[in-house]
């Protein structure tokens, strides 16, 4: 009986354990994912709220790791006395949202303390993690369930730039199902009816028609304008008599038929 009893243990296999160490790591994917978001948007973000180099840093540095490793031990402490579920489910809603709000930001005050908000969310996940897996596991299996518990921050640290571009295929999908190519319309035809097919030769033909044409017209409007203004320099009292002036017309015509 007490050998059968000591091995009991041994051959538990800990599904529901092992469940919970998959949603406790996908957790953490996506609280590196959260991180890792602004640091992808740099350029956008500082032109939009028009920040300093320095806001940033303090965005992206100081607003994690101050609140980060602050408000670790008072969520640790938490987590020794209180349901750790239910510690760790509030703590993913409210760096979640404060996510979102960094997104709806409108200057710097308001997205420091919306990334203040994200840290102080994800600084409850691993204390309860650690414990709740401390009670799950014997000593032997529990290096496995915090090492696979761990391997959340690489994933989600590489899945960063995934995320971002895995909708992508979304959008291809919705085309390749839902979008019909319609019937192309304005198409020369040749003599048997049939789409008259474009060479590459014509192609490039037709793009050097075109770009010589845009420098000939740039030339026009750029002498236009040096004629205007050395007219408007001699005689001051046709200055502003000639408004919306084409590229085609006569400076000097327009203003002697405007000046009268």
């Amino acid at each position: 009986m007490a050998a059968s009893t000591s091995s009991t243990p041994a051959s538990r296999r800990y599904t529901y354990e092992w469940y919970v160490v998959l949603i406790c790591m996908l957790a953490y994917v996506f609280s590196f994912v959260d991180r890792q978001v602004l640091a992808l948007m740099i350029e956008p973000i500082k032109k939009d709220l028009h920040l300093s180099d320095t806001q940033f840093s303090l965005l992206q540095g100081f607003a994690f790791s101050l609140f980060y490793a602050v408000m670790g031990m008072p969520l640790a402490y938490l987590a020794d006395r209180f349901a750790r579920p239910r510690i760790i489910a509030t703590g993913i809603a409210l760096w979640s949202l404060a996510t979102a709000a960094c997104g709806i930001s409108q200057n710097f005050v308001q997205m420091f303390l919306a990334r203040l908000s994200v840290e102080v969310g994800e600084a409850a996940l691993s204390p309860g993690t650690y414990s709740m897996l401390s009670d799950y596991f014997p000593r032997e299996k529990l290096g496995r369930a915090v090492g696979i518990y761990s391997l959340g921050s690489f994933i989600g640290g590489g899945m960063a730039l995934l995320i971002v571009g895995l909708p992508g295929f979304l959008a291809a999908l919705l085309f390749i199902l839902t979008v019909r190519d319609p019937q192309r319309k304005g198409l020369v035809q040749d003599s048997s009816g049939q789409a008259k097919r474009v060479s590459v030769i014509d192609s490039l033909r037709f793009i050097s028609d075109r770009c010589e044409r845009s420098i000939r017209n740039d030339l026009t409007v750029g002498r236009t304008e040096v004629d205007m203004r050395a007219l408007s320099r001699a005689c001051p009292e046709t200055q502003g008599a000639v408004p919306n002036l084409l590229p085609c017309e006569d400076p000097f015509a327009l203003a002697c038929d405007r000046g009268r």
